[in-house]
């Protein structure tokens, strides 16, 4: 996952015979059959919604809709796309820098109550009442 999205890049330094990132050559590798997943998670991690300094899960109309370009028409063989696209998102995202901030005290972004919380707190004046919320219309 850590060099996922240079692997162009890292395909080009080796070419040219340059120092590859520390760690690189240890990396496990990827049978030819999930090369397409590898691949796909990338194209669909473009697609994520992006907000409060962090990203959320890739969408599954964006899931839906690359298996459909690559022709897949089969119910199963769509839900097992799916599943490995979901699982592969959820590893990615438990890995962002953003859950470090939930464990000290942050809120993350599918903790409603705790995100409820978190702006009811930030609503508050400095005296600690409640904004009045905006003005009245003439």
């Amino acid at each position: 996952m850590h060099f996922g999205p240079m692997h162009a890049h890292i395909a080009r330094l080796k070419a040219e015979g340059r120092k590859l990132p520390d760690g690189y050559d240890e990396r496990p590798g990827i049978s030819a059959f999930n090369l397409f997943f590898w691949d796909a998670f990338w194209e669909l991690s473009t697609e994520r919604p992006l907000g409060f300094g962090a990203e959320g899960r890739i969408p599954g109309t964006a899931i839906e809709a690359f298996a459909g370009r690559v022709g897949m028409v089969d119910a199963d063989e769509l839900a097992f796309f799916r599943a490995v696209m979901r699982g592969m998102d959820a590893e990615y995202l438990a890995r962002k820098p953003w859950v470090a901030t939930v464990a000290a005290g942050g809120v993350a972004m599918n903790d409603h109550k705790g995100l409820r919380g978190l702006l009811r707190r930030n609503a508050k004046a400095p005296t600690g009442q409640p904004h009045a919320g905006p003005p009245a219309s003439a």
